[in-house]
């Protein structure tokens, strides 16, 4: 029996613990205030509109929220007076807030408070209501300063809307702000008035946006205070009333990333200068380029920019004063650039082949021979317009059987052509002629410098000049070697080549040392193919044009866009890379461009000059 009592106890216990641990959990509201409602104790939203007075009334808000994923059907215990529901919502739907709209509308003095239940489901929510009614107001009237607007857009200025501060001056009672309209072809906004009261004997007012401004438009703005409409007319002109300013255009030049400010002022006609209330750069994207630099109240600066090397920037400052007037100013900003405009010159190069008349020179005819068939050769497949004009050594009075040419092309009498070039008819017998004058048996004496001299010019054409000269003897020139490389540049002969006697004649050597150019040996084979390989190799290279004025390239010895630096065919860009030609600034002084173009293409280029204001590392 005893047994048996207790087991029924364990199964009693053991049912009651069970009961206690299955025990509903708490549920979670659904519909609660929003957040940053103003809650009192016990959670209750405190809605408090202050004094009002007899015969007025307030509105307040309280926002609620359906945390739920199903719509809540809501409703509301209507308030007693003086207070009143002017909006609520009978739904509120899934994860939304909805705004419940009360009125204070007082009939008699002092405190009022009431609560209000909200239910939806099974939650609910209170709201304590809480007003004043004060002592019966004055009507309120108000006057507006200015009591018109003048409005301008400044000549030539864009379509901007004004920002306008409007002064508020109250004569009785206290105002309080409801609104403001526009009548016309404006609109009108007002910025942070929002349940603002106006005062007698207190300095306020509105700040008032008014787009819609176009030249020659008339309306007016209503501005709105407790019941009562106060017109405010409105014209708009192009022409300022009164601010000028010293100048009409603001022209700004800095040098390539560099920056400059120029000032600007202003002056009134009127008296004293209206205050300036607005200033902008026009359009927007130019602001980064142009900056307003604020100075005084009557004057401030336009910095400049110059980032852009080729691009003429263009804005306008918009400057807005209180009473109406619109300045508008042009800007624009460059970069400072130097031009420079070179044109290809033609691919020509006038040669000229001094053969010596010394009878040792017999030895070599085979030289002679294979020197003519090469340089025929050259000629018909060089890229260049080659023109060949041949003369002897001999300079000096003639002697009896060895007449001199003193420097005049062979033959003398213009038989056959003296100058030969790839279009010449049979220009390789002519030019095989021309290289085997008759050899003088005695009094030949060679002067091949002096020869070169006399002989210069050689063709009326502009083409690039170089000698080659073939001598068995060596030269016995009457002036000193070392006068003869600058007189050879002061006729512009770029090169000087000489195959000559074994061994090397020094005189020649000093020449070709100080000109440039190259000896060969006549007694070695084909000594004449390097000579041709050595011309081409000259006059394969860039052409160079020098800029006169230094660029500024910040160091670097080859320079192209990377430092600001463009060339121009026609007024298209020529790429330094990558396209017909190459070319390059060297060490700030030459531009190098491949050859490539047509003669006759007239390049411009466009640089930053050196020194810069900006830059200390300046190239």
């Amino acid at each position: 029996m005893r047994t048996r009592l207790l087991a029924w106890l364990v199964v009693l216990a053991f049912a009651c613990g069970k009961e206690e641990t299955e025990k509903p959990s708490v549920r979670a509201p659904v519909l609660r205030f929003a957040e940053g409602t103003s809650l009192g104790a016990g959670g209750v939203a405190e809605l408090d509109f202050g004094e009002v007075a007899i015969g007025r009334q307030a509105r307040a808000t309280v926002v609620v929220e359906n945390l739920g994923g199903e719509p809540l059907t809501l409703q509301t215990t209507p308030p007693n007076a003086p207070f009143s529901i002017v909006d609520a919502p009978e739904t509120i739907a899934p994860r939304s807030l909805a705004s419940l709209v009360f009125r204070f509308a007082p009939e008699q003095e002092g405190q009022a408070v009431q609560t209000v239940v909200l239910r939806a489901g099974r939650d609910r929510l209170a709201v304590r209501l809480r007003g004043a009614g004060g002592p019966i107001q004055e009507d309120c009237i108000f006057h507006l300063e200015p009591p018109e607007l003048r409005l301008s857009t400044g000549v030539g200025g864009p379509d901007l809307p004004w920002v306008l501060p409007v002064g508020i001056r109250v004569e009785r009672g206290r105002c309080a702000f409801e609104g403001a309209r526009a009548m016309g072809d404006f609109t009108v906004e007002v910025e942070g008035a929002d349940n603002t009261v106006f005062l007698p004997g207190v300095e306020a007012g509105l700040r008032l946006r008014i787009g819609g401004i176009e030249v020659g438009r008339t309306g007016s703005i209503f501005v709105r205070m407790d019941g009562h409409e106060v017109e405010l007319p409105v014209r708009v002109e192009e022409s300022p009333l009164c601010v000028g300013t010293n100048v009409q255009r603001l022209e700004l030049q800095a040098d390539l990333h560099c920056d400059i400010t120029g000032q600007l002022s202003f002056e009134s006609s009127c008296g004293d200068l209206p205050r300036l209330v607005a200033a902008r750069i026009w359009p927007p994207e130019e602001a980064p380029t142009f900056e307003i630099l604020l100075a005084d109240e009557k004057s401030l600066g336009i910095r400049y920019v110059a980032d852009e090397p080729l691009r003429v920037e263009e804005a306008v400052g918009v400057f807005d004063f209180d009473n109406g007037d619109r300045v508008v100013v042009p800007l624009t900003g460059r970069a400072k650039m130097r031009e420079v405009e070179v044109a290809i010159p033609p691919r020509k190069l006038d040669l000229l082949v001094l053969v010596d008349k010394h009878f040792g020179i017999v030895d070599w005819a085979n030289r002679i021979d294979a020197f003519a068939s090469d340089l025929w050769d050259f000629v018909v497949s060089s890229p260049w317009e080659v023109e060949v004009g041949v003369t002897s050594t001999v300079v000096g009075e003639d002697e009896p059987a060895c007449p001199a040419e003193n420097g005049q092309l062979i033959p003398l009498d213009a038989s056959r052509p003296q100058l030969v070039r790839a279009d010449t008819p049979d220009g390789q017998d002519v030019l095989r002629q021309n290289l085997t004058p008759l050899v003088c048996v005695e009094g030949a004496v060679s002067k091949g410098l002096e020869a070169v001299l006399a002989a210069t010019p050689w063709s009326d054409r502009d083409g690039t000049r170089m000698a080659i000269a073939i001598v068995a003897d060596h030269d016995n020139s009457a002036g000193a070697a070392s006068g003869y490389p600058s007189a050879f540049a002061s006729r512009e002969i770029r090169r000087f080549y000489v195959i000559g006697p074994c061994p090397r004649s020094a005189r020649y050597e000093t020449v070709i040392d100080s000109l440039g150019g190259k000896y060969r040996p006549i007694c070695v084979s084909d000594p004449h193919l390097e000579i041709f390989e050595a011309i081409d190799e000259y006059m394969g290279r860039p052409l160079v044009f020098e800029l006169g004025w230094p660029a500024h390239t910040g160091g670097e010895t080859y320079a192209t866009e990377e430092k600001g630096i463009y060339v121009f065919v026609d007024d298209e860009p020529l790429p330094s890379h990558g396209g017909p030609v190459g070319w390059v600034v060297y060490n700030s002084a030459e531009l190098r461009v491949d050859w490539g173009l047509p003669p006759g293409t007239k390049l411009r280029v466009v640089y930053p000059p050196w020194p810069s204001a900006c830059d200390s590392n300046d190239g």
